[in-house]
């Protein structure tokens, strides 16, 4: 199918043949040399007729390998030439991977299979480079050799990947500057989706990711979080989350009902908690939490830390100034907040209320306060008129 060009060809020796119309085609053997331009060494062999009644050749690799496509990527196995062009059964291996297929196609620039069988990537530094462990199972393999891309996609199973501890669905990019990936990856109760991964031995980052933690309830995450860049630590058991854009509220935690844009938070995985933080270059007002429960009616507070307990369903919100319900801003007992299930507010005890914001001459102090909405809160202190 005008696969190839005249750079690719066998060179025959000049020979002679006699009553070539009688003769039984099977019984020809041409010895000369295969030049593949590049694609493998030169090698001799003989041409003969093949089953699909064209001139080809089966050539067995030496046990030491062909580099293919001037790389230090090797081929095992054998080199076939007939009408589908020029194929092995082979194993193949590139950089830290090694892969077996049932059949694969070299063109010119290019190495195409859609039979993967099986193979793996080791984990571990090479020339400066870190790759992490992944296994592979019925995958499909394009290597643009002259782009210095391997682009593998699993057929059926997600690639195992980091002993095992996550499962990939997509393609994942091998080259000398490290592997890269497009997909999803479901890892130690959590799921990413990205078509922007890094992925090094210990630790991979996805950008413009959507990033859950799972909870028991399929369709209620513990954490969801929209495009934002994450920093998954295999090693270190955490995970870092920070929204793309400053000051947009990309992280959600649906048993809490509240939105924050807070920008770091990093999952602990092994004692299941997630702590965030405002660093001190981030202003205040970039920092928010806001409340998606209706009944709250939109109420919204800044602040500048928070840790939400997985396991007990709590978040504590720390470093809030005020938070403004109706037409008065109250200050929270050492400027935090106890978030429960379902938005709602621990009741504030100690609280310091003023109710006119215009002229603060009214006061409410030593105050304990229930805050029901944006526009509605209820309590008992003692009154202050300046």
């Amino acid at each position: 199918g005008n696969a190839y060009d005249s750079t690719i060809y066998f060179d025959v020796p000049p020979f002679q043949l006699d009553s070539a119309a009688d003769a039984d085609p099977s019984t020809f053997a041409f010895a000369g040399t295969f030049h593949s331009n590049g694609i493998f060494p030169e090698f001799e062999e003989k041409l003969v007729a093949m089953e699909d009644k064209s001139f080809g050749f089966v050539h067995a690799v030496p046990d030491t390998g062909y580099n293919m496509y001037g790389t230090t990527g090797k081929l095992y196995g054998e080199v076939r030439l007939d009408q589908q062009g020029i194929t092995s059964p082979g194993n193949i291996q590139y950089l830290t991977a090694n892969l077996n297929t049932e059949s694969v196609t070299f063109y010119l620039d290019s190495m195409y299979s859609d039979k993967g069988i099986d193979g793996d990537i080791a984990p571990g530094d090479l020339n400066g480079t870190s790759y992490p462990s992944v296994k592979l199972k019925r995958y499909e393999v394009n290597w643009l050799a002259k782009k210095d891309s391997m682009n593998l996609r699993n057929l059926e199973d997600p690639f195992s990947i980091y002993d095992s501890l996550g499962q990939f669905d997509g393609t994942l990019t091998l080259s000398t500057t490290g592997l890269l990936g497009e997909g999803e990856m479901d890892i130690q109760g959590s799921t990413t989706n990205s078509e922007a991964y890094t992925l090094k031995e210990e630790e991979f980052e996805a950008r413009n990711s959507l990033f859950v933690v799972k909870s028991n309830n399929p369709r209620k995450p513990i954490l969801r979080s929209d495009d934002v860049r994450l920093s998954y630590n295999v090693a270190a058991q955490n995970a870092r989350v920070s929204p793309e854009v400053q000051g947009l509220a990309s992280i959600e935690f649906p048993f809490a009902q509240y939105k924050t844009s807070i920008p770091e938070a990093e999952w602990d995985i092994s004692n299941k908690v997630i702590t965030m933080t405002k660093p001190d270059t981030v202003p205040i007002e970039k920092s928010f939490f806001y409340a998606t429960n209706k009944s709250m009616d939109s109420l919204v507070f800044n602040a500048t830390n928070a840790t939400y307990d997985i396991d007990k369903q709590e978040m504590i919100v720390q470093g809030i100034p005020q938070i403004v319900v109706a037409d008065a801003l109250i200050t929270p007992d050492s400027n935090q907040v106890k978030i429960l299930e379902n938005a709602e507010l621990e009741s504030l005890e100690n609280a310091v209320i003023i109710f006119d914001t215009a002229s603060f001459n009214h006061r409410l102090y030593n105050a304990k306060i229930e805050i029901l909405s944006r526009n509605k809160f209820r309590g008992e202190g003692t009154y202050e008129l300046v």
